[in-house]
């Protein structure tokens, strides 16, 4: 079993710094056989900033009373997980990784005056029929408890190897004739700002030129910029603390956003729709307190 390499921080690391780390220590081989080395990052005593917080409710034009979506803490376990990714013994580079899926479980309400620490690990790693993935599992505690946590998916496209078994879950496809629960524009000139709020800062989120170089139309939103508006979205009634989305396209700036949901027999399921584009960019699961 090889070392298991441990990163501890005691204020936010910068996802600047990380992405330099990253590309240094670039990796472009894949070896199937060998075992992978545990790689995990933590932040201990962690406090929100109450400005930190109020922008993000504000450029995602959701309530800024500070309220704490069940979306926000993404914000506190990027910078991490760029650390993990970006570390020279991850599997591949961080710069051909996608995130495809994400499951959020809120199990408490987090206050803007909570101590916490957040943690972030390799979890499993997968090969399937058109790449790699690996799963990044996340916490957040506090005082000894988990009140958040978070799996995320990266997809690495190529081929590593034979690929195993299908697994769970399955990709969500598109519902059918679902009702309209909640349309907004989204306005150009965001995605600067909320790169320096959510830690991402690719270029394809507030540069159209820098995003056509990679075969987009333009740039395009970070999916964490939507979300938290499109969960307001959700009926009060069908909100639960499992949150299940699958990332399918770019949600282009200057274009209206649809989203169009009903209440089925395992949750509220949710597709969010980008302009005319007939298929959605972000399919979603909201899944009641009392379920599995």
């Amino acid at each position: 079993m090889p070392d298991t390499v441990c990163l501890k921080y005691e204020k936010r690391p910068s996802a600047i710094i990380a992405l330099a780390k990253a590309f240094w220590g670039i990796s472009w081989k894949y070896d199937a056989k060998s075992d992978p080395t545990p790689i995990h990052a933590i932040w201990r005593n962690v406090r929100i900033p109450a400005d930190h917080l109020t922008q993000f409710n504000e450029i995602c034009g959701i309530e800024t009373s500070g309220r704490i979506t069940m979306a926000y803490p993404l914000t506190l376990v990027f910078p991490l997980v760029i650390r993990v990714l970006g570390h020279c013994r991850a599997p591949l580079t961080i710069f051909r990784s996608l995130n495809t899926k994400t499951r959020i479980t809120q199990h408490r309400e987090i206050s803007a005056d909570d101590v916490m620490n957040v943690s972030c690990g390799m979890a499993e790693r997968r090969i399937v029929e058109k790449g790699l993935e690996v799963d990044l599992a996340s916490f957040i505690e506090r005082q000894g408890e988990t009140v958040w946590e978070c799996t995320q998916t990266f997809f690495y496209r190529g081929r590593y190897g034979e690929a195993g078994p299908a697994h769970e879950p399955k990709d969500m496809k598109a519902i059918a004739n679902a009702p309209l629960v909640g349309e907004w524009l989204l306005a150009e000139g965001l995605g600067f700002r909320f790169a320096k709020i959510s830690g991402d800062s690719n270029g394809i989120h507030y540069s159209a030129r820098y995003a056509k170089m990679f075969g987009f139309e333009r740039d395009f939103a970070q999916p964490l910029l939507v979300l938290p508006k499109a969960l307001e979205c959700i009926p009060e009634k069908s909100k639960g603390n499992r949150l299940d989305v699958d990332f399918k396209g770019p949600l282009y700036y200057n274009r209206r956003v649809q989203v169009r949901g009903m209440a089925e027999a395992d949750g509220f399921r949710f597709d969010i729709y980008s302009g005319n584009n007939p298929r959605p960019c972000i399919c979603g699961l909201m899944v009641e307190n009392n379920k599995s």
